[in-house]
């Protein structure tokens, strides 16, 4: 009897071992998936700013190659001012559950991209942070507010006009 109690306790544990690898394989496949799905940069960052792992869908949109940055703090990778910005999100995003916005211009390939990012605690020491080319849409937004600007000036023209219009013929 003791050793049929004994069979069917490790039976139970190798079933158990079972679902936990199916569990471990179908979370790595839908993770995949996510990332796969995700046209963000992501970087995980440990608290002093070092970084530790990246995805990036689009890697022309990368400063530098990974080799430059994995293993290097953001102060010996970005410039200095872009550096201090992200070490105080990074230490603002430890001490919050919240996210961190922070928006900044970088240049890629010798244009000037905006980038936003939102840096949020992963863990004891641990960052992450998804970031956004959001170049062209603050364009088309600068582009929509100057246009409404025109929009308005030219209505004002026209208001002006119309009453010049109607004090002569009164």
């Amino acid at each position: 009897e003791l050793s049929w109690t004994g069979a069917r306790a490790k039976e139970a544990q190798e079933e158990t071992e079972a679902q936990l690898r199916a569990a471990v394989a179908s979370a790595e496949v839908r993770n995949g998936a996510i990332l796969r799905a995700i046209p963000d940069l992501m970087f995980v960052m440990l608290r002093d700013g070092t970084y530790v792992d990246y995805h990036a869908r689009d890697p022309k949109l990368l400063f530098v190659p990974p080799s430059a940055f994995i293993g290097k703090t953001v102060g010996e990778v970005l410039p200095l001012a872009l550096a201090e910005l992200l070490m105080d999100a990074l230490e603002r995003a430890s001490q919050t559950d919240d996210p961190i916005v922070v928006e900044y211009d970088l240049p890629i390939d010798g244009e000037s991209r905006t980038f936003e990012a939102r840096i949020v605690h992963a863990g004891t020491d641990r960052l992450l942070s998804i970031v956004r080319d959001v170049t062209e849409s603050r364009r088309a937004s600068e582009l929509n507010r100057d246009l409404a600007r025109r929009l308005i000036a030219r209505q004002e023209i026209e208001r002006r006009r119309q009453r010049i219009v109607r004090a002569a013929l009164e």
